[in-house]
């Protein structure tokens, strides 16, 4: 059963922007939380939704590494740190391994902000992404 389906092979879709819009992905949930508020669907949200979220809010905050300015990319960096803290997972379905995983990857870069935003493991891991890209 799907909750969502997208297409990432637009020149100017949300999983190839690198600019401010990135912060727009909290909105959207927080747009369709209301939506399943409205219609008297939360307890349906609250169990597959935050997860989705979360996956999408880490998808956007990895994104600070090609951002020039230290500054930005913390900022990045905080944003979705604060944002996924908000988010209410108690009774969340879908909080398998991954979910976990991902959670904990959030917490890392929290607390080691300044190496997760360094320039050099910024140019670390663009190097490795172009490599990666390069094999397939």
């Amino acid at each position: 059963w799907n909750i969502y389906k997208y297409r990432v092979d637009r020149k100017n879709s949300m999983s190839k922007t690198f600019d401010f819009r990135i912060f727009d992905i909290v909105n959207t949930f927080e747009d369709i939380k209301r939506f399943y508020n409205q219609n008297s669907q939360l307890s349906l949200y609250m169990q597959y939704i935050p997860a989705l979220a979360s996956v999408h809010y880490y998808m956007q905050m990895s994104k600070q590494m090609f951002y020039k300015d230290a500054k930005t990319r913390r900022l990045i960096v905080r944003y979705f740190v604060i944002n996924e803290k908000n988010l209410d997972y108690s009774l969340c379905k879908n909080c398998d391994n991954d979910f976990k995983k991902n959670r904990l990857k959030f917490r890392a870069k929290s607390v080691f902000l300044w190496i997760f935003t360094s320039r050099l493991y910024c140019k670390y891991k663009i190097k490795k992404i172009t490599k990666r890209k390069k094999a397939a």
